[in-house]
């Protein structure tokens, strides 16, 4: 029996998550780095267009609604099970559809 998911690729809807660069900000415990999503949208040319707009740095992200994003990327076996760990599932980006971005120019 297999740990691969069943997945029906064919129901997937997508979202697209832009992540600016890290940010550096300071309070009374030191320095501190975060990156949290600055939007959500529904296709690329909205994210495109927005990032565009505001001349950001970061990466956009497309996402499987609903689908854990390491059960995505064991669907498209761009990760073996046996790296199942909770830890590494956490952390796990599932961006298999990206592109980065700097001063709102598309790079890769």
């Amino acid at each position: 029996m297999s740990n691969r998911p069943v997945i029906d690729e064919s129901k997937f809807t997508y979202c697209y998550v832009f992540v600016g660069e890290a940010v550096r900000t300071r309070d009374d415990k030191g320095w501190r780095t975060s990156s949290f999503p600055s939007g959500v949208f529904s296709s690329t040319e909205m994210a495109v267009a927005w990032i565009a707009q505001h001349r950001l740095s970061g990466v956009l992200t497309r996402y499987a609604i609903d689908v854990p994003a390491f059960e995505y990327s064991l669907f498209l076996k761009s990760v073996s099970s046996k790296d199942q760990d909770g830890r590494f599932r956490q952390v796990w980006s599932g961006g298999e559809v990206h592109s980065h971005f700097e001063n709102g120019v598309r790079t890769a």
